[in-house]
Order: C-alpha cells, then sequence, then structure tokens
C-alpha cells in the first residue's frame, strides 16, 4: 500500500491500524469504544488546526501502546495476587480464632470421659483403693514437739520444745459400699482408714518415747467451764486428779492413737454423754471400728459437669456443720484435695474440703514445678487462711478472732485447739512465745503439685500442727502463762513415682500433642495471616496510587 491521498483516507487508513493493533494485543477491548474514541479525537484535532496535530497524537498514541499494555496487564496481575493474599490471610486468621476452641472442645471431651468416675474404669478403681501397689503411696510422717521444762512451764517460764520423730505410717484408704445414683452423677460410700508403722522410715520408737505435752482433756474441762473463779477452783479440784494437770506424759503411741483420760473418767459419772478417750489420729483398725466411727459421703462423679468431680455433695452425711458462725462457712464443698476440675492455670483458686477441720482452705498457685519429667503447677495455702477477722473479715465466720496464724478449732474439739503451720511458719506472734522452734517454708509449708490439664493431684505435702492453749488456774497454777503449746505436727506425703509419671505421659500424649498442633496454628494463623493482609492492602495502595496518576496524566495530554 503506498499511504494515504487525503485526511479522509488518513483517518481510515490509521483507525484501521490501530484497530488492528490494539485488538490484537488486549484481546478483550472493545473495537467500538476505541473507535468512538478516536473518532472524537479525530474531530477534535482537525476543527482545531488540521491534519498535522492528529498526524502527531496519533503516532504518540500508538508509540505508548506496549507500554500501555504492560502496564495493564501488571495492573491486572497486581489486582490478583492482593486478592489472594488477602483471602489467604482472612483464612489463616479465622483458622488461629476457630482452631483452638475447636481443639479444647475434642480435648474436655477426652478429659470428660476419662477422668469421670464410672464402674470399670481405672480411675474408679485407683479412687476405690489406694492401698493397691500401682498407685501412689500415701506417708503420715508425725513428729511430737516435747516440753523439755514441764515444771518450769507451771511456775511462767517460757516452754521450751525438742522436735521428736518422725514416726512414719502408711495411710491406707479403701472405699467400699459404693452405689451410684440413678443419673450416675453422684456416688454413696464409706471409706475405711487404717495406718502401717513404717519402722524402717521412722526415728525412734513410738511404743516406748515420752512424750510431755499440753493436756487436752484438762484444757478442755477449763473451756467448757469458763472463767468464772468458782468454775476455776473447780478445774483445780478435777486437776488433783493428775500430777502437773495441765500438762500430761505419755508414750508417742498414747498420743497418737489415744487413751483414756483419769479426768474426764471421773466427769463422765457426772456427764454419762463425755467421752474420755482422747486421740490425734483415729486409725479404724477392723470393719467393726470403721462401721461404729464413720458414716457414708456423697460425692460428684463428674458425669453431668467434669468440673464437680470429686466435690462432696455430703460429708459424714451432713451438707451442712454446725460449727461455724455463717451458712456459706457450715456448708460442705470442695474436694478432698486428691482431684480438681480440669485446665488450671496460674490464676486459678482452689478450696479443697479438710476433713479434720470441717472446712475449706483456699489454694492458690505460686509455681511451675517439674517431677518426674511432669509439668505441674504448685499450690500453697492463701496467707488470708489464717489472718484474724480484723484483717480479713470473712474470717469472723470461723471464730478467727484472735491474732494472726492460727485457725480456731475450739468449736469442734470443745477445747481449746488451733491449727497452723508447723513452728507456727508464718504466725510470729505464737512462735516467739515457744523456745525451740525454728520455722522455714521448704519444711513447714504445705504445698500441692497439681498437673493443669487433668487437675489430678501429682506430688503432695500437707503439713499441719495442732496447738493447745492453755491458761493459768486461781489456786494450783496462778504463774503459768497463757500460751498456745504446739503439740504435735503432721505431714502426709504422697510422690509421684516414676512408674506413674511414665504411665501418664503415655495416657497424656495426645493431648499434649493436640494442644501443639493448635499453639502451633494459632501463632501460625496470627502471625502469616497479618503478613498476608499487610502485603495485599500494602498492594492495593500502590495499585491505585499508579492508577490516580495514569488518569491525570491521560487528562493532562487532552488538555
Amino acid at each position: 500500500m503506498n499511504g494515504p491521498n487525503s485526511n479522509l483516507d488518513v483517518y481510515s487508513y490509521y483507525l484501521q491500524e490501530s484497530r488492528d493493533s490494539l485488538s490484537s494485543r488486549i484481546p478483550r477491548l472493545k473495537p467500538r469504544v476505541q473507535t468512538f474514541k478516536l473518532s472524537v479525537r479525530y474531530y477534535l484535532y482537525t476543527a482545531g488546526g488540521g491534519d498535522q496535530l492528529w498526524f502527531a497524537y496519533l503516532s504518540s498514541t500508538l508509540s505508548q501502546t506496549d507500554e500501555s499494555v504492560a502496564i495493564s496487564k501488571m495492573k491486572y496481575l497486581g489486582h490478583i495476587s492482593a486478592a489472594v493474599l488477602l483471602l489467604v490471610g482472612i483464612i489463616l486468621l479465622a483458622l488461629a480464632i476457630a482452631a483452638p476452641p475447636l481443639v479444647q472442645k475434642q480435648i474436655d471431651e477426652g478429659l470428660h470421659q476419662n477422668l469421670q468416675l464410672k464402674k470399670g474404669s481405672n480411675t474408679f478403681d485407683l479412687w476405690k483403693n489406694n492401698a493397691k501397689n500401682d498407685s501412689n503411696p500415701q506417708y503420715l510422717n508425725i513428729r511430737f514437739l516435747n516440753i523439755t521444762n514441764p515444771d518450769e512451764v507451771l511456775t511462767g517460764a517460757k516452754p521450751k520444745v525438742v522436735e521428736v520423730g518422725p514416726y512414719v505410717y502408711r495411710k491406707n484408704m479403701i472405699r467400699f459400699n459404693e452405689k451410684l445414683s440413678a443419673d450416675n452423677n453422684t456416688v454413696e460410700f464409706r471409706t475405711w482408714t487404717y495406718y502401717t508403722f513404717q519402722e524402717n522410715q521412722s526415728s525412734g520408737d513410738p511404743t516406748v518415747d515420752n512424750i510431755t505435752t499440753a493436756n487436752l482433756a484438762y484444757a478442755g474441762v477449763q473451756h467448757q467451764l469458763g472463767d468464772d473463779w468458782y468454775f476455776n477452783m473447780v478445774a483445780d479440784i478435777l486437776g488433783s486428779y493428775q500430777k502437773n494437770a495441765p500438762l500430761i506424759t505419755k508414750t508417742a503411741q498414747e498420743h497418737i492413737w489415744g487413751y483414756e483420760s483419769e479426768m474426764l473418767k471421773f466427769v463422765k459419772t457426772l456427764k454419762p454423754e463425755v467421752e474420755p478417750f482422747i486421740q490425734i489420729q483415729p486409725n479404724e483398725t477392723s470393719y467393726e471400728d470403721n462401721m461404729r466411727t464413720r458414716k457414708t459421703d456423697i460425692i460428684n462423679t463428674g458425669h453431668d459437669d467434669i468440673n464437680k468431680v470429686l466435690q462432696f455433695v455430703k460429708f459424714q452425711n451432713m451438707t451442712m456443720t454446725s460449727f461455724w458462725n455463717s451458712e456459706k462457712a457450715d456448708t460442705v464443698r470442695g474436694t478432698d484435695g486428691s482431684q480438681f476440675h480440669p485446665n488450671l492455670d496460674m490464676n486459678s483458686i482452689l478450696e479443697p474440703w479438710v476433713d479434720d477441720a470441717f472446712r475449706t482452705l483456699k489454694l492458690t498457685a505460686r509455681d511451675h514445678v517439674t517431677v518426674q519429667g511432669v509439668n505441674l503447677l504448685r499450690f500453697r495455702p492463701d496467707i488470708t487462711n489464717f489472718d484474724n477477722s480484723t484483717l480479713f473479715p470473712s474470717n469472723a465466720e470461723y471464730y478467727q478472732n484472735g491474732p494472726s496464724g492460727v485457725g480456731n478449732l475450739t468449736s469442734i474439739f470443745k477445747a481449746p485447739v488451733f491449727f497452723s503451720n508447723p513452728h507456727f511458719f508464718g504466725a510470729p506472734h505464737y512462735a516467739e512465745a515457744i523456745e525451740g522452734l525454728s520455722p522455714e517454708s521448704e519444711k513447714h509449708e504445705t504445698y500441692l503439685d497439681i498437673e493443669p490439664t487433668t487437675g489430678l493431684t501429682m506430688n503432695v505435702a500437707k503439713r499441719s500442727q495442732i496447738s493447745v492453749r492453755v491458761t493459768p488456774t486461781l489456786l494450783r497454777y496462778p504463774l503459768m502463762r497463757t500460751t498456745y503449746i504446739p503439740v504435735v505436727w503432721m505431714e502426709l506425703r504422697s510422690q509421684l513415682t516414676e512408674k506413674s509419671a511414665d504411665q501418664f505421659q503415655e495416657s497424656n500424649s495426645l493431648i499434649v500433642e493436640a494442644r501443639g498442633i493448635s499453639k502451633a496454628l494459632k501463632y501460625i494463623g496470627w502471625s502469616m495471616g497479618a503478613v498476608c493482609l499487610t502485603i495485599s492492602l500494602l498492594l492495593i495502595a500502590v495499585i491505585s496510587r499508579r492508577a490516580i496518576r495514569q488518569r491525570r496524566g491521560g487528562y493532562s495530554a487532552i488538555k
């Protein structure tokens, strides 16, 4: 072709060339729209100054076609990339949000199946009889604080004590006559508890070691009679049945498992309901002993709610005690401390039922510990447990109106009996009145090491001291100080064995893996999702800015 011969031929020629070029490079471009745009621009240019302007514009436009097509493709790919990254980011974030609850739900369902008490399960068998060889044995260590200057104490001297023991006994618990409720939510049972002496772990012979300490019977009679002078004289008269009545010397075995008080035997002749037998620790040596001294308990099985597992409904056939000063304090609740609800953390607060004290005590998480390769939370008694009612008003429910540091058991024993940490740890007011005490946290503070996922107590040292308040009398012992004499402290220990730890780790491995996957999904989802969203938003911003620039450049060219 030799080229155009007129303006109209020029227009037709270049119009056809531009349509063919643009149609081949941008298949989706509509030729009719492009033709309309070129037609408008042709008439604008020819009307304004002739053919030469039109030729210049058209040549420039066609020379920029390749660059425009490339930019259009980049814009298209940029939009696609941004959309894909945005979608992936949203999916990852959704996964990070949804995965942990879904995994936790599956874990909770598994825990519910494995931790609830149901006949035929391993959990039920271990709960029923802790004397089995494959369970973690429990040992009761008993240490007395023997008074070495009894005569001086009666004339006003500060008591001097020496720790004697430990006398170690294995604690055996057998639960029997168990009856599940119709809905399987609770189980009623009896508990037979007996102790066997562990000579190889003990220091001393409890059958021959004499211990001098406060006379609980005498202190109880004093308390019951009151402080009036004439009752004080009666206490002196009754005290004449025994030498040095405020104090008493018996063998360790007699103190632990019991003896008959001569004073109370006389009182029984006046008041038949008085029990003359004094003991620190009951020992049900036979089935008959158990039937005579204990009643039934009822606890939750966890069947309907795993968070209630092992919580008392009735203790010794009571839903309420009658020892305390409020309905809340008297209400039976909490577990026996061997198990708590699952999924614990450092913010968890536990309130186990302390059967000897007929009340709950608050425990708070203090540390992370590892025992036999198992990661545990260490719980200790909260400091407010032994605060007086001035510092912690709700403790007025437990008659804790004296100096802080002890719990008051007078309403239970009908005698001035108190419990605290051994050696009065955390109770300096009381410790300063006794010579020979060395309170230390590691030796004298209770702890429970609990596996947080299952709520199972794996390692425990329950430590408690029993003290008796002695007071002067009007005639025989007017110089004796009012003193809280520490009688005995007991430590119930159960340590996680290597065998039990291995069994637990094996059974718990799926939960550990599930938690690991859940945690990984959470972190990956949040981090990668955030990265994808950030990049997609940056791409959209860059593309938008370029588009604005190109539109502005196009308007300038037309002008």
